[in-house]
């Protein structure tokens, strides 16, 4: 996290505004890395006696379907909507709201782009013959967690089957977060392969596995791990496809990569057929 930290807070130097959540818990040390003389916009939920944030997110509402939340700026407050899930992205648009309206732009226009907004890949829902599928670039243990506790938030008993990998080759950790994640948020796991390099995905699933103390299947090939949760599933499931996203490769071997249909594109096949694919 401090090596990641110090490449965004870098980005401050050829700046002359930086827009800041003041609710981080890194607050203070990306605070001091703002050089003397830029502008400092702060927005958050809370309010501080030291550093108040000057953007207020306020009354936020959300489900599937999309986000509604207030926002106090500059003496006004705005109701904006948006078709993105998740109370992190109330943060992120209002973090690109801010920048617009230092920008110029007025703040209707901000209320109505943001109002359709769609992004492929990230907290994308799929309902599947009842079951509840959702695709996201998830890889890591900062969006993991992000992803559950937001989908937890909407489905809070539902069964919840998490497909989880880590890629090859590096970032050995991530390994170790996808298999402790789905202890906390999943019901049931199944571990496939997430462009695993010149490493087989089974021995990458099996140390994933090592951390997981739900029931747990690995399916080295994702298309049928995918059809495989599918097969296995029930109408009220809900079905979480990590990693991916709208990706529309795997990276295998060092310098190679193979064609994939994509996450959406295997949901939509399955409903299309009843055949049931042998999970090898």
């Amino acid at each position: 996290m401090g090596e990641y930290l110090a490449c965004k807070v870098a980005m401050f130097r050829q700046c002359d505004t930086v827009i800041i959540n003041r609710d981080t818990n890194m607050y203070d040390r990306v605070r001091e890395s703002v050089p003397k003389g830029v502008k400092v916009i702060l927005f958050g939920q809370k309010q501080y006696d030291h550093d108040p944030a000057d953007a207020v997110i306020g009354n936020v509402q959300m489900g599937m379907s999309g986000l509604t939340f207030e926002l106090s700026y500059r003496g006004r407050t705005d109701t904006i909507h948006t078709n993105l899930v998740g109370k992190f992205n109330a943060e992120n648009i209002t973090a690109a709201a801010l920048a617009a309206l230092e920008l110029g732009v007025d703040i209707d226009t901000v209320k109505s782009s943001v109002k359709e907004l769609f992004i492929p890949g990230r907290l994308n829902l799929v309902e599947a013959n009842g079951r509840h599928v959702i695709i996201d670039y998830a890889h890591n243990h900062m969006s993991y967690s992000s992803l559950f506790r937001t989908i937890r938030s909407i489905y809070p008993t539902d069964r919840l089957t998490a497909l989880v990998g880590a890629v090859g080759d590096k970032a050995f950790g991530r390994r170790r977060e996808a298999g402790q994640m789905t202890n906390v948020y999943a019901d049931r796991v199944v571990i496939t392969e997430q462009d695993s390099g010149s490493e087989h995905p089974a021995k990458i699933g099996s140390e994933i596995a090592r951390y997981v103390h739900k029931p747990c299947k690995i399916v080295p090939r994702r298309e049928a791990a995918i059809r495989y949760i599918l097969d296995k599933s029930d109408p009220g499931d809900v079905i979480v496809l990590t990693g991916k996203g709208a990706e529309k490769t795997l990276r295998v071997g060092r310098n190679s990569v193979r064609p994939y249909a994509g996450d959406l594109e295997i949901v939509k096949a399955w409903l299309r057929t009843d055949m049931t694919i042998d999970a090898k």
